[in-house]
């Protein structure tokens, strides 16, 4: 196979911003660590060069950056692949290309620069997110797997051990599947994924466009703990959830915030959602100084105020799971259980 050769590669170098609505500038807000999503694309002529074994885009404040500098990878071959830069720094001037690597070298696109703006706490600006644009395992830049059946099943009394193989990313969506199996001990298997200490933040937007799994017993949860919860356990360090479902209840939803006051408290509202099994919907939650809301489907349900002696003024990271039975889940489970959340992104506004 003949080498492909300088020149040979052409990239195209495109980018933008999303703001909450779809509308597109080329400014946008910062709250550390801010995303930056791009959209590349490479082509090789049709010369029988050699393979691209990897491509994404890579960017610096010098002009001309190249692989050494910030990169992200993003599949072989040809044709077109997303980005999502992290870490960006605000009022700065970026210079970003497209890249394509095969056995004789690195070869680059042409050059597009972008400046970042100042965080204006509005909740309309994207500061993080995973769309699952790739295939395989969950991105290990943005989430970390908990293993295992943890103490007194998680502290619920759930059935399922966690494992990396109930998750998967592919056509654009991410499946945590629950299944029964034995397992290590346990009947069930399930994934559960956190981003602590990859995206932790305090206040903002979160939206998750996901289905829940339709079988008896499942629990599906996208949740939040504060990332302090080692050392301020819970339920000093906060929890929110952003939506839950009782594994019995497949037509109901629910938003609840826990946080101490003499033990556990908790706030806790239900929304009726018939298709959550079998439509996608947008779970959201606005978090503040004073108040924390939730929507479905950009439906206001859940109002909490804030206060002081609550611990939600502090960061917090993101989890997506499906237990099986406990607290929840119940007793009632599904015969050969095997049931899926879908998500198809994961976004946070600030």
């Amino acid at each position: 196979m003949r080498a492909m050769q300088r020149g040979h590669f052409t990239g195209t170098t495109d980018f933008y911003h999303r703001r909450r609505g779809g509308c597109f500038d080329d400014k946008f807000g910062f709250r550390a660590p801010i995303v930056f999503s791009a959209q590349s694309g490479g082509n090789i002529s049709d010369d029988g060069g050699a393979a691209i074994t990897a491509r994404g885009v890579c960017w610096s404040t010098l002009a001309n950056p190249t692989i050494a500098d910030n990169k992200t990878e993003d599949g072989t071959g040809t044709g077109s692949f997303s980005s999502v830069l992290n870490g960006l720094t605000p009022d700065t001037t970026y210079y970003l290309r497209s890249y394509a690597t095969n056995e004789t070298g690195t070869f680059y696109g042409d050059e597009q620069t972008f400046t970042t703006g100042v965080f204006n706490g509005d909740l309309d600006i994207l500061v993080w997110a995973d769309e699952f644009d790739y295939e395989g395992l969950p991105s290990s830049e943005n989430w970390n797997f908990e293993i295992g059946n943890g103490e007194w099943g998680w502290g619920n009394g759930e059935r399922q051990y966690y494992t990396r193989e109930n998750a998967n990313v592919s056509n654009g969506i991410l499946s945590i599947t629950a299944k029964k199996e034995d397992y290590r001990g346990s009947q069930y298997t399930s994934t559960r994924l956190n981003t602590l200490n990859k995206f932790d933040f305090t206040h903002g937007r979160v939206e998750v466009r996901a289905k829940l799994p339709a079988a008896k017993g499942t629990w599906p949860a996208i949740w939040m703990l504060g990332s302090d919860y080692l050392t301020n356990t819970w339920p000093r360090c906060g929890e929110i959830d952003i939506m839950e479902q009782k594994g019995q209840y497949k037509n109901t939803v629910l938003g609840t915030t826990h946080w101490y006051a003499n033990g556990n408290a908790s706030y806790s509202r239900n929304k009726n959602l018939p298709t959550s099994t079998t439509e996608f919907h947008v779970y959201a939650m606005e978090w503040t100084t004073t108040q924390i809301k939730m929507f479905v489907d950009d439906q206001h349900y859940y109002t909490i105020t804030l206060n002081d002696t609550m611990p939600f003024d502090s960061d917090f990271f993101i989890i997506l799971n499906v237990a099986v039975g406990g607290t929840l889940g119940g007793t009632n489970i599904e015969a050969d259980l095997e049931s899926s959340m879908e998500v198809d992104y994961v976004r946070v506004y600030q």
